[in-house]
């Protein structure tokens, strides 16, 4: 899989995706771990309301790993953003956009930056 963005790159080297899930006291939250050959995360991707639920589900029938032990997720920046996915030259290619999401998934999103400890980018660079 090729990536259009540099930031996209981890997603391109996970070896396997692993679902996770738990309920706060805002309300419930699903992920994905993007997991490299030796089992650390590379990437998370929350689930948002505004998110393709079908597409969410197909992707996680496609990819999953049984679970492993979770692992501390060292990241630094979060991005709000829709992947795109497009065939060239017989090649599968993963890029991103501006995510267009509704007051209640922005504040979800921030508060889930928050939550990691990370600092939330609001744009792509351009």
């Amino acid at each position: 899989m090729l990536a259009e963005d540099v930031d996209l790159m981890p997603l391109t080297h996970a070896a396997a995706l692993q679902a996770a899930s738990m309920i706060t006291p805002v309300g419930p939250r699903e992920w994905l771990d993007a997991l490299d050959d030796a089992g650390a995360i590379r990437a998370r991707i929350y689930l948002l309301p505004d998110t393709d639920y079908c597409a969410w589900d197909g992707m996680q029938g496609r990819f999953m790993q049984g679970a492993r032990a979770m692992t501390q997720l060292r990241a630094r920046t979060a991005r709000l953003i829709a992947f795109t996915h497009r065939r060239l030259a017989g090649l599968d290619v993963l890029g991103c956009m501006p995510a267009r999401v509704s007051s209640l998934g922005g504040r979800l999103a921030a508060e889930l930056a928050r939550a990691e400890h990370v600092w939330m980018q609001r744009s792509l660079p351009s």
